[in-house]
């Protein structure tokens, strides 16, 4: 009776396996194609070293950069054509930018698994430029503060993203 059950159980796995490829040795032999030779890996490795790492370089070097321009814009008047010097309204513009960048790192790791990479990068970075925009014509320091808000939550996600996207290569 044992083996009985074995056979069926032998013959039922073969045509679980036939159900997922129409010639399971057709399907073995099309993955061993695509494995590359150790020449081919270290080339292929190179060209991704060279191409995606600059870029990520110089996107996490501009988002730097970013985060410190509300300094030197205040220097340059921005705390006069805002009237940022009333009460903490500069502080307040500064401080709005952290909150919103620890919370978005959660759910921008979600989503960048659910996403492709190059996609929510895309849009993360086409928003944060849009952001940028909108805080060239502010001339209200509430829109500059909801706008530093939004920032924050836009590059919050990039340096996860970004990290990501590495692990994946």
């Amino acid at each position: 009776m044992e083996g009985l059950a074995a056979e069926k159980a032998v013959v039922s796995h073969e045509q679980d396996v036939a159900a997922m490829s129409d010639d399971p040795a057709k399907a073995v032999a099309e993955d061993s194609e695509h494995i590359l030779a150790p020449a081919q890996a270290r080339r292929l490795r190179w060209k991704i070293d060279l191409r995606v790492l600059p870029m990520l370089g110089v996107l996490y070097a501009i988002s730097v950069i970013d985060r410190n321009n509300i300094g030197s814009a205040k220097v340059l008047g921005l705390s006069d054509d805002l009237q940022l010097g009333k009460g903490a309204r500069y502080s307040i513009i500064l401080l709005l930018f952290f909150p919103a960048y620890t919370l978005a790192d959660l759910p921008s790791n979600w989503l960048i698994t659910r996403v492709q990479p190059h996609l929510w990068l895309s849009f993360l970075l086409l928003a944060w430029g849009a952001v940028l925009t909108g805080m060239a014509f502010t001339s209200n320091w509430q829109v500059m503060a909801f706008l530093r808000f939004l920032l924050g939550a836009f590059e919050g996600g990039v340096l996860p993203g970004m990290v990501y996207m590495i692990s994946c290569w």
